[in-house]
């Protein structure tokens, strides 16, 4: 879209609000990169402290199915 603005060409109102509004999805596309691995570690460290076993402590032979 901004090669077509460049060669004068004009941009129907869908187009232009995407012009508008892409400096604010930049901005919350960083924001959401910066929180990535911040969050991918806490997920580790949060899995790490749960044992397998507790995990899946509840198995299908423990259920009846009728």
């Amino acid at each position: 879209m901004q090669e077509s603005v460049a060669a004068g060409k004009t941009l129907n109102q869908e187009q232009k609000e995407a012009m508008r509004s892409k400096p604010t999805l930049a901005a919350i596309i960083d924001d959401l990169e910066h929180l990535c691995a911040p969050l991918a570690a806490a997920l580790v460290k949060e899995l790490s402290t749960v044992k397998a076993s507790d995990a899946c402590s509840w198995s299908f032979n423990s259920y009846s199915f009728i």
